[in-house]
């Protein structure tokens, strides 16, 4: 490269961290939240701007999930750090308490040498770093929960103090209550003395059709072919 096309990859480098710190500062980009709305109506700003052509918006339906209420604590009320898991099911209304299962990372055969004591338990897994080729997908990890009987599930992260965010299960999909919770807190369930930790959850939901929007920018060309690029503007709400 020369100098002039170092110092323009630099300017862009810098133009593309400005833009995604300004998209950051939204907050977590959850379909149906005020922050998923300002973060449209930036890009939408930006991307005609950039393009020089009007942007299209182009509205789209979904079914729509919030959590309304969760709590998650120790039998002696002593409440532990969580975030719910998107399109978690809910609880009962007075919520639920039982004792807890560790699976470790939670693989197929991690369930197959606790299955037969999972029923009317809540199973505790560990989360991984994701799009690796060893990753077990916890989407995949929570319908075994779901299948061997638990009635909740917990997702420790691997990181220290961080909590796990992301789905639990895909839109019209059966589910399970599941909250994302610390390694710290994942600490204090540990079985001792030949005991099963016992833990309360309670999560309160609300799922009805709700509508978003995709951006839609038509560049014109030179010939009669179409390149097209996209990118997904959701997110969760951490």
């Amino acid at each position: 490269m020369t100098q002039a096309e170092n110092q323009i990859a630099r300017e862009a480098d810098s133009l593309i961290m400005d833009d995604l710190n300004t998209i950051c500062r939204f907050g977590g980009r959850l379909s149906g939240t005020p922050s998923e709305a300002a973060a449209i109506a930036w890009l939408r700003g930006v991307a005609r701007d950039a393009l020089g052509v009007p942007c299209v918006e182009h509205e789209i339906r979904y079914e729509g999930w919030t959590a309304r209420e969760v709590e998650l604590c120790l039998p002696d009320g002593e409440r532990l750090d969580y975030h719910p898991l998107v399109r978690s099911f809910a609880t009962p209304d007075s919520g639920l308490s039982a004792e807890v299962v560790n699976l470790g990372r939670g693989l197929e055969e991690d369930f197959a040498r606790h299955w037969n004591i999972l029923k009317g338990r809540i199973a505790l897994l560990h989360h991984e770093v994701m799009f690796s080729r060893s990753t077990f997908h916890r989407r995949e990890k929570l319908r075994l929960a779901r299948e061997a009987g638990a009635i909740g599930a917990l997702v420790s992260s691997i990181v220290e103090g961080e909590l796990v965010t992301g789905s639990s299960r895909a839109e019209g999909q059966p589910g399970i209550g599941a909250l994302g919770i610390t390694p710290e807190a994942a600490e204090r369930l540990k079985a001792a003395d030949g005991r099963l930790a016992v833990v309360r959850m309670r999560i309160r939901t609300e799922e009805a059709p709700a509508r978003s929007k995709n951006l839609i920018l038509d560049l014109p060309g030179e010939t009669g072919k179409w390149v097209v690029l996209s990118a997904h503007i959701d997110g969760h709400d951490l």
